[in-house]
C-alpha cells in the first residue's frame, strides 16, 4: 500500500533544505512550506481551538513554536486520507539511507501505532517500554551530534538489529510514520497547546504543554506510540526550527 513522505522546511531553496536532500538522497519527499505562527492572532488562536487563553497570555508560546505546531497539524490533516501512513520529517534531519525500505517492510506493524519516532531528540531523555515491561530511562552523550557523528552512527545501524519499544516520554518531531487512526487521536489530544503540565522523569516534576512535542508527552503512555532502538534519524538539537 503507497505510504507518502512529507517534509516541512520554510524555504525549500535555502542552503538548510538543499542540506536536507544531500543528506537524505533516498527519500523522495514532498515539501510542506511551514506555518508562520506570527501570521495568527492570539484571539485567532484561542477561538480556533489550538491555544488556551492563559498560555497566550503567559508569554512562554513563542511564534516559531506554534508555526512548527501548525504544520505537523497540517500534516496530520492530510494524514487522516492517506491509507499507507505518512512519515513526517523535519528539514534538519538526516535518516538511515534504507529507511524508505525499512517502512517497506515493517509497514504493516506501522499501521498498527498511532505514531513511530524514528529519531528524538538526543538533549533530554527517552524512556520507553521494553517487550520485558521494564520502564527504561535513556539519557545521551552526545547531545547535540554533528554530522560526521550522525553519518557514522547511521552507517554502523544494522537493519536487523532494529527493534520497536513503547514511548512513553520523549521530544521532538525531527522524522516519525504516522496512520491514518493515529492522525485522527493525534488531532484530537495536542490541541490546544496549553500550560497543564505532566511529569517528566529526570528533568521536570510538571512540564507544560507548550509545544507540540511538550503536548504529547502527556498522551504518549495511553497512545499506541512506539520508537525504533537503535534511532534511524538523528537531528543536531541546535533548536533553530522554531526560532
Amino acid at each position: 500500500m503507497p505510504w507518502r513522505c512529507r517534509v516541512i522546511t520554510m524555504d525549500d531553496s535555502g542552503p538548510r533544505f538543499q542540506a536536507f536532500r544531500r543528506a537524505n538522497p533516498g527519500l523522495q519527499a514532498d515539501v510542506l512550506i511551514g506555518s508562520r505562527g506570527d501570521s495568527m492572532s492570539h484571539a485567532d488562536r484561542i477561538s480556533q481551538g489550538l491555544v488556551t487563553d492563559d498560555l497566550a497570555r503567559s508569554g512562554l508560546l513563542h511564534d516559531g513554536t506554534f508555526g512548527c505546531a501548525l504544520s505537523h497539524r497540517w500534516l496530520w490533516q492530510e494524514a487522516c486520507q492517506c491509507p499507507g501512513g505518512t512519515l513526517i520529517l523535519e528539514d534538519d534531519v538526516v535518516c538511515h539511507p534504507h529507511l524508505a525500505d525499512w517502512i517497506e517492510e515493517h509497514q504493516a506493524s506501522l499501521l498498527k501505532s498511532d505514531i513511530t519516532h524514528f529519531g528524538l531528540n538526543t538533549d533530554s531523555v527517552v524512556v520507553t517500554l521494553t517487550a520485558q515491561a521494564l520502564v527504561q530511562m535513556s539519557v545521551f552523550e552526545p547531545k547535540h551530534p554533528d554530522h560526521a557523528w550522525i553519518e557514522r552512527a547511521l552507517h554502523s545501524t544494522r537493519l536487523d538489529e532494529v527493534r520497536f519499544e513503547q514511548l512513553l516520554k520523549g521530544f521532538g518531531t525531527c522524522c516519525y510514520f504516522v496512520s491514518p487512526a493515529g492522525a485522527q487521536v493525534l488531532l484530537a489530544k495536542a490541541f490546544p497547546l496549553t500550560l497543564e503540565a505532566s511529569p517528566i522523569p529526570l528533568v521536570s516534576k510538571a512540564m507544560p504543554g507548550c509545544s507540540i512535542d511538550r503536548r504529547l508527552n502527556a498522551f504518549y503512555p495511553s497512545l499506541r506510540a512506539g520508537v525504533t532502538r537503535p534511532f534511524l534519524a538523528y537531528t543536531p538539537n541546535d533548536d533553530s526550527s522554531t526560532k
